[in-house]
């Protein structure tokens, strides 16, 4: 794991935890299975049951709003991609980004 992802860690994680209660985390993308450069953003996908009842299109929103990590130049952007259990055991079955995250990701909860 790169210097980014680790201070994403140590930083959020216990944020994360606290405020969404995932029931599971994944780390994906450039800063993970590829070679990431100084425009490269941190991808994370998140699975939890806050997101119910939530528009998919503005959870990513609020969860950034909640960490406020676009205040933090400290990381690159961040692109959460958020679903709720249900949602995210029926990607997992399909062809989807969910199931290409499983398989090369790295599941941080």
């Amino acid at each position: 794991m790169n210097k980014t992802l680790e201070y994403f860690i140590e930083k959020y994680l216990a944020k994360v935890k606290a405020n969404f209660h995932p029931k599971e985390m994944w780390i994906w993308g450039s800063q993970v299975w590829g070679t990431p450069n100084e425009n490269s953003d941190i991808d994370i996908m998140l699975v939890s049951n806050v997101f119910q009842n939530r528009r998919f299109i503005i959870r990513g929103s609020e969860v950034a709003r909640k960490l406020q990590t676009w205040s933090d130049k400290s990381i690159p952007d961040i692109d959460f991609l958020c679903y709720t259990p249900e949602e995210y055991e029926k990607k997992k079955q399909q062809v989807s980004l969910a199931k290409e995250i499983v398989k090369k990701g790295v599941k941080i909860i």
